[in-house]
């Protein structure tokens, strides 16, 4: 990990990117970004299923990204050719790899926290909220 002021800008440009993509994640799961204004019932942690299909939803977005940005998959990374080997579809990850992105989408609460936000699941078809997965 880097300190902000020392990331080359297509890194800032790609942490940008994944917090604008936070409500995507979150609507795959049935749930939204809300003012944390104490009045809904805030969700601090996801169920492992919530997260393994947020953790996959922002590999996929990264996968695009990389291959917009003019990255190629490979057998190794190589960042001055824009050659990686993780541009590869979720089930052909590393349980490592997978558990980068895993731990990235179960923080959502805290960093959405941080700022004055908050996630709550969406309201299902009676105004209840849903449950979890939807």
């Amino acid at each position: 990990m880097a300190s902000w002021d020392v990331l080359a800008e297509t890194l800032k440009e790609s942490n940008r990117d994944q917090a604008k993509h936070i409500p995507d994640k979150l609507t795959a799961i049935s749930c939204q970004v809300v003012p944390a204004d104490g009045l809904g019932e805030e969700l601090r942690a996801f169920s492992s299923d919530e997260i393994e299909d947020m953790a996959r939803v922002e590999h996929e977005r990264w996968v695009r990204e990389r291959l917009a940005g003019g990255w190629h998959p490979a057998s190794a990374e190589d960042v001055e050719t824009k050659h990686s080997p993780y541009l590869v579809g979720w089930g052909e990850l590393s349980e490592y790899s997978r558990d980068l992105d895993r731990d990235t989408v179960r923080a959502i609460p805290r960093f959405l926290g941080e700022v004055g936000l908050a996630v709550v699941r969406r309201p299902g078809p009676d105004g209840s909220p849903a449950g979890p997965g939807g």
